[in-house]
């Protein structure tokens, strides 16, 4: 699996996206491999353009071990009805 089918997977568990939506976007980044899922994610109003690092960062985390997958989820939920940053998220609650 690809890293952007991983990040695809994340967003998607954190139902951010649909199973419908993640079946878009992996046949669009497959037909279109120069444009990066990231913009695909911004482009179709899943995410602000602001979120993308944090995507990356907790893709990165999870891989380092240092978080669950869970608690990323739910730092991206905090990051999306609050605005607060999902490192700030995960620091406030003691996860980093």
């Amino acid at each position: 699996m690809s890293s952007n089918h991983d990040l695809l997977s994340l967003v998607r568990m954190c139902q951010i996206i649909s199973d419908k939506d993640k079946e878009m976007l992996e046949r669009k980044a497959a037909s279109c491999p120069e444009i990066s899922v990231q913009r695909l994610l911004v482009d179709g109003g899943y995410v602000r353009e602001a979120m993308v690092d944090s995507l990356e960062l907790g893709k990165s985390l999870i891989e380092q071990g240092r978080i669950k997958e869970t608690q990323f989820c739910v730092g991206m939920y905090d990051e999306m009805t609050t605005g607060v940053s999902l490192q700030d998220s995960l620091k406030l609650r003691g996860w980093l």
